[in-house]
């Protein structure tokens, strides 16, 4: 078996993959910028705000321009890798559905181990139709978590034979908690949000507000507990940066740490509208959801309401409630009890261990042969001139790490993609040299 994966935000779920395939199987990760940046450079900004604009007539040209990238693409990769199943997290992206098609122009399938979970009842009802009116479902098969997101897919108009409820890879790793030394203060993890998350697409100019009075809120209340906590902020990936009311005695997690480790080792958990509260449920947390004030109330209907589910959240309706609940300390909150559990897996879908495993046996019955073929001379010649880039890039990245960090990040990452177009080169050059893998 050898899987090209489009690496879009869904790591932990292709590392659960990766550890479970056989030895003798390939997974080759594609990082997403590699074809977003592209994409950027071909379309104005607003295609990647709404579901429509994309498909609007004045972007014919743009997509005549990706469209060359996306064949050029296609072709490299199959000749490089010589992959037998395309798998993707998602084809919403109206930018990877190109490659849906080419790939499988190409007699290769393409598959969708679905990353997200949670569906919210605004997702249900209005993002379905959405979905499905502008970006269907086009891949020859998806995996889901729950019933609830597959029921998503047949409201958005997938075909229910395509779909397959498995659970989600990367919660394999709950089924398997192992025990851990309790530290020396009770160990409080806030997830953070940015500030329009979660909010209906026209929020702001609707409902007049953010979260950011909320967010600030919370934050100056938890700062007050550095004493008695050892708090955690972890900020979600995709978070515009934004103003903190949290002090130096927080320690700030890396954004792009692992979620599933962090909520391990936390004694107590402190999120709003975030799938890791299921999680934390899970894992038998405590959890304390703060959320109240004036745009809370006018969009509740359409938030996940956690506070609803019997046993699962001690609710902090007001920064006065939320210190309350931290005065409890950790043995004195309540735990999510069975009813939450059950609820919790409604979103999440089982957590037996087992996820990975079945999604490995349902990619099995798409596998194909890749069609024989060889990169061009000048394919190859380009993809050896990112050495040069490389070099470049990482003498950038040691100047800023300390100077500019986020910068830095960014740099890394170019650095990281110019290397596997480099190693991408060199393995080319090894085909058109008739020089096998193992010479």
């Amino acid at each position: 078996m050898r899987l090209v994966v489009l690496d879009h935000f869904f790591g932990q779920d292709v590392d659960a993959l990766e550890e479970t395939m056989a030895e003798e199987d390939v997974l080759i990760r594609i990082p997403y910028r590699r074809w977003h940046r592209v994409a950027q450079r071909c379309f104005p900004s607003s295609a990647f705000l709404e579901l429509s604009r994309p498909f609007q007539g004045d972007l014919a040209d743009s997509w005549i321009n990706f469209q060359k990238f996306v064949e050029e693409e296609v072709d490299w990769l199959i000749a490089i890798y010589q992959p037998n199943l395309f798998v993707l997290p998602s084809d919403i992206f109206f930018y990877v559905r190109p490659f849906v098609e080419s790939f499988k122009a190409r007699g290769i399938s393409t598959f969708v181990m679905q990353k997200e979970t949670t569906i919210s009842p605004d997702v249900m009802d209005v993002l379905s139709l959405e979905v499905g009116r502008h970006t269907p479902f086009m891949s020859d098969f998806m995996t889901v978590c729950s019933q609830r997101h597959k029921d998503f897919w047949i409201k958005a108009g997938a075909d229910p034979k395509r779909i397959s409820v498995t659970g989600q890879p990367r919660f394999d790793l709950y089924a398997h908690q192992a025990d851990r030394d309790p530290p020396k203060r009770p160990r409080l993890l806030y997830l953070s949000y940015d500030d329009v998350a979660y909010l209906p697409t026209d929020g702001d100019e609707v409902f007049g507000g953010t979260w950011r009075d909320l967010r600030i809120e919370t934050e100056r209340v938890l700062n007050k507990f550095t004493d008695r906590y050892e708090i955690i902020v972890k900020e979600h990936p995709q978070q515009a940066k934004a103003d903190s009311a949290l002090g130096r005695a927080v320690r700030r997690a890396d954004r792009y740490s692992d979620t599933r480790h962090l909520i391990l080792n936390a004694d107590l958990v402190v999120g709003f509208q975030t799938t890791a509260l299921y999680e934390a449920t899970v894992c038998g947390r405590p959890i304390i959801y703060p959320a109240w004030g004036r745009v809370f109330e006018s969009v509740r209907e359409t938030l996940c309401n956690f506070e609803e589910i019997p046993g699962m959240v001690n609710w902090a309706q007001d920064p006065e409630s939320l210190h309350s609940w931290l005065e409890e300390g950790v043995e004195g909150l309540k735990r999510p009890g069975h009813g939450a559990l059950n609820e919790a897996c409604v979103h999440l879908g089982p957590i037996d261990g087992n996820s990975s495993r079945r999604t490995l046996e349902l990619m099995k019955g798409f596998l194909v042969a890749a069609p024989e073929s060889k990169p061009s001379l000048v394919q190859v010649g380009r993809r050896l001139l990112s050495g040069v880039k490389v070099s470049a890039f990482f003498c950038a990245w040691l100047v800023t790490r300390t100077l500019r960090p986020q910068l830095s990040i960014r740099l890394g990452r170019r650095k990281n993609e110019s290397w596997m177009h480099f190693v991408e080169g060199l393995a080319g050059l090894r085909r058109l040299l008739g020089v096998s893998d193992g010479k």
